[in-house]
Parts: structure tokens; C-alpha cells; sequence
């Protein structure tokens, strides 16, 4: 989320080119109330007028839903008015070099100003004359007033209703999704690799995923364990706003400078941590009949890491 982020919840109107709400910009788009379509009934029907008519062009109009709508703030870094200004420059050059003969016929023109927008993806912004000799371009105003409109807003809709979760709550649950999509990404291309499966057998399929849930599990539980020695955030200040931008504690930014956590012992990514306590093992050497067991001295960190897990240092 970018600085000026807030949420348009329930019983809020979003004017958008109707009246100015703060921090939207004007635009014909027309205008969506929430306080009408908060919830929309399975079967019920809005008055016709601009809130029906945008419903029924995103698809929400005919369902059950609680819709609510974010705005993620105007100084968005990616902002498209960013790009119109870096395509109309490099399309600049297209338009001399069709002017001074360099770049001849409709079509080589025509490829040469595509690989700029297609670049960019800003082609519906822009009206485009091409003649065998000249290259012409100018804004597409409307439409990007049209873009403009929304630009930095966008709708969260739910099943669930505003009794069970709030404005609020809607957010923070589909900002935790970031969670199931970590321990996904664990399971398939992390710690467990997943695949490639040598099963066969339907059975043997599922209980091959379930283990490697059980041990997604056990890797989460680990993380929180040795979150003292990684850059966890171990202290994870509470957000004004559930739109806000995420901020680390004191602690985190502590770690994150200084390497070390409160008991000055050097902090590590969580990957990093397994490969130093892999370091920690028990040799059994055998010469001239005689077998001699080494075990490896813990460093600091290991024994911190065994404390940590309730389990005796070797």
C-alpha cells in the first residue's frame, strides 16, 4: 500500500466524476454508493442508474456479496501517467525517423511504434495515423480519464457477511492469504519438494501430499521457535489501519542493522540457520580396530537454537 492509503467501507458513497470523494480523482465512470449495494441480495435488483449499471459491468449485480472498496493512495510508484510520459518520449523518436526517412512504409512504422507500446501495455491510450511517410500519436483523453477515474481503487468482495467480519477484518483476511501462499510455495519448491511424485496410486497420491502438509506445519512451527535467532519480527506493531503500510518493531529494525539479536548473537535468514546448525554432527572414526566418537562442538547459536526448540544441546 502506498502513504495515503485508506479504506471506502460500508455506508460510504464513492462518487467517482459525480463528486469528489477525498483522495479520488474526477472521471465518467459514474458513481457507485455503497450504502446501496451493501449487501446485494441474491435475486435483488437496484434502481437503475449508475450504481446498477457499474455492478452489472464488473459482475456483481445477482449475488450475495458485501463489496468493499480500498483505496491504495495517488502516489502510486507504477502510475500510469508515468508511463504515457515514457512512451510518448520513445514514440518521439519514431515520429522523426518516419519524418527524416529512416524508417520507410506503413508497416515497419507500425512495428517499430507496437514494440514501444507493447512494451508499456498503454496502446488503448493512444490514437495512432500511420501513413508510408509520417507516424502520428496523440492522448486518447477520454479513455484515460475513464482509467484515471479508478486509478489506485479497487473492490473486495465477500460472501461473508458484515456481521461476521467487518470492513476491517475483510482486509486483514485477504492481506493473510500472503500466509497460505508462503506454505504453498514451501511445499512445492522449498524445503519439501514436493514434486516430482513417483506414486501411482491414488492412496499413496494423497497420503504423499499429506505428509508434506504435516511437515509445512512443523516448518511453521519451527519459524516461530527460532524466530530470536532469524529477522523475524517477533513484535509486530499493531497497523492503524488495515490498508496501511506494514512497518517492523523496533526489535526488527534493530536485527536488521546490527545483525544480532537482544542477546548479541548473530541473526541469519531461516535457510541460513538450517545450513549452520547442519554443521553440528557426530563422527565415528575406526582406525586400527579401534572406533573413536567426535562430536562437533556447538557454537553459541546452536545451543540457543536447542534451548529455543526445548530440546537438550548434544
Amino acid at each position: 500500500m502506498c502513504p495515503g492509503a485508506h479504506l471506502l467501507g460500508t455506508g460510504e458513497e464513492l462518487h467517482v466524476g459525480v463528486q469528489q470523494h477525498p483522495g479520488v480523482r474526477h472521471g465518467p465512470v459514474g458513481c457507485l454508493d455503497l450504502r446501496a449495494v451493501t449487501p446485494v441480495a441474491d435475486g435483488e435488483l437496484l434502481q437503475d442508474g449508475p450504481d446498477r449499471q457499474l455492478l452489472r459491468r464488473h459482475g456483481i449485480a445477482g449475488r450475495e456479496l458485501t463489496l468493499y472498496a480500498v483505496h491504495g493512495g495517488q502516489d502510486h510508484p507504477c502510475g500510469f501517467q508515468q508511463r504515457l510520459r515514457v512512451v510518448e518520449k520513445d514514440l518521439e523518436k519514431v515520429t522523426a525517423a518516419a519524418a527524416a526517412g529512416r524508417c520507410r512504409g506503413a508497416g515497419k512504422i507500425g512495428e517499430r511504434a507496437g514494440r514501444v507500446i507493447g512494451k508499456h501495455k498503454v496502446a488503448k491510450h493512444f490514437i495512432i495515423e500511420i501513413t508510408d511517410t509520417s507516424f502520428a500519436c496523440r492522448r486518447d483523453q477520454e479513455q484515460i480519464a475513464a482509467e484515471a477515474a479508478l486509478d489506485g481503487i479497487y473492490v473486495i468482495r465477500t460472501s461473508v457477511t458484515a456481521g461476521t467480519l467487518g470492513p476491517a477484518a475483510v482486509i486483514t483476511a485477504c492481506k493473510n492469504l500472503k500466509y497460505v501462499e508462503r506454505d504453498f510455495r514451501i511445499i512445492k519448491a522449498g524445503d519439501l519438494d514436493l514434486r516430482p511424485i513417483y506414486h501411482y496410486l491414488g492412496k499413496r497420491v494423497r497420503a504423499h501430499v499429506l505428509i508434506a502438509m504435516i511437515a509445512a506445519y512443523l516448518i511453521w512451527h519451527l519459524r516461530a521457535a527460532l524466530a530470536e535467532l532469524t529477522y523475524t519480527d517477533q513484535h509486530i506493531p499493531a497497523a492503524p489501519s488495515p490498508v496501511a503500510s506494514a512497518q517492523r518493531s523496533a526489535q526488527a529494525r534493530s536485527k536488521d542493522t546490527s545483525k544480532q539479536n537482544d542477546g548479541k548473537l548473530p541473526v541469519r535468514k531461516y535457510g541460513d540457520l538450517l545450513s549452520h546448525l547442519a554443521t553440528l554432527d557426530r563422527q565415528t572414526i575406526t582406525f586400527s580396530g579401534q572406533q573413536i566418537s567426535k562430536l562437533t562442538e556447538p557454537t553459541p547459536v546452536q545451543r540457543r537454537a536447542f534451548e529455543l526448540l526445548g530440546a537438550p544441546s548434544p
